[in-house]
């Protein structure tokens, strides 16, 4: 399991919010594809891993768990749009997102465009 957790800036003013991301100096990747994720509260997203894929979750609006897995070891990580926390989460680590408000919305930025022969999607094949 590898993770790298990294603080974020949000520059707010009358006019409303700023939020900028240097993909050089925080992830030093390519950035291939991006998306958005947002979910209810009783699921849970993700429940897989990357082969080969680099990805970054940062958190726009709202709170989710985020919990990491690799075959010996294990973390949980809260993002909440109002800490500025996010993480970068390296290939062969499964991951699983749980949406703790009823408005949120997560967002990804991914090394690779989207393979489905990328996707590690049984746990025991890590």
């Amino acid at each position: 399991m590898k993770f790298k957790k990294f603080d974020y800036k949000k520059k707010i003013d009358k006019r409303g919010s700023l939020l900028t991301i240097d993909f050089k100096k925080l992830l030093k990747i390519r950035v291939k594809r991006i998306f958005f994720i947002s979910g209810n509260k009783i699921f849970t997203r993700g429940n897989h891993a990357h082969k080969k894929c680099i990805q970054c979750f940062i958190q726009l609006r709202g709170k989710c768990l985020i919990s990491l897995s690799s075959k010996n070891k294990s973390k949980k990580i809260i993002l909440n749009d109002k800490k500025k926390l996010g993480i970068i989460v390296y290939p062969k680590t499964w991951i699983k997102i749980k949406f703790y408000s009823k408005n949120n919305m997560t967002l990804v930025l991914c090394s690779h465009e989207y393979d489905n022969k990328d996707y590690i999607k049984k746990f025991q094949n890590l």
